[in-house]
């Protein structure tokens, strides 16, 4: 997803759009989830902390805010930037339902192990 968004960038730079405030917000949302990943895989117990409900509450914040940047370079006619950045948004609802899931199918999960 990462590299999606700066192949959109490099494409940008060809074209008279702006990334305005998405731009930003979607290089936080990438460095919280980078901080998260450390969080979880370098933990010594595989435990749900506060600390990881913390950053997955503003992953989940920052992509909903990321909807009304995608409108906004609509309403700009977005040719690169627009379709990259709602690429990104879909993919991270969907791996917050995959890992919804998992967080409540957990227990039974163990019990087939």
């Amino acid at each position: 997803m990462l590299m999606l968004c700066l192949m959109a960038v490099t494409m940008r730079t060809r074209s008279h759009e702006g990334l305005g405030m998405s731009g930003g917000v979607l290089l936080f949302r990438h460095l919280l989830e980078i901080l998260l990943l450390g969080q979880l895989y370098f933990s010594n117990t595989f435990e749900v902390q506060t600390f990881v409900k913390i950053i997955l509450t503003l992953v989940f914040v920052v992509n909903i805010f990321l909807i009304k940047a995608f409108f906004d370079l609509e309403e700009e006619h977005s040719v690169y930037w627009a379709p990259a950045l709602l690429v990104d948004i879909v993919l991270h609802f969907i791996l917050f339902g995959q890992m919804a899931f998992d967080y409540f199918s957990w227990g039974e999960t163990q019990k087939t192990w």
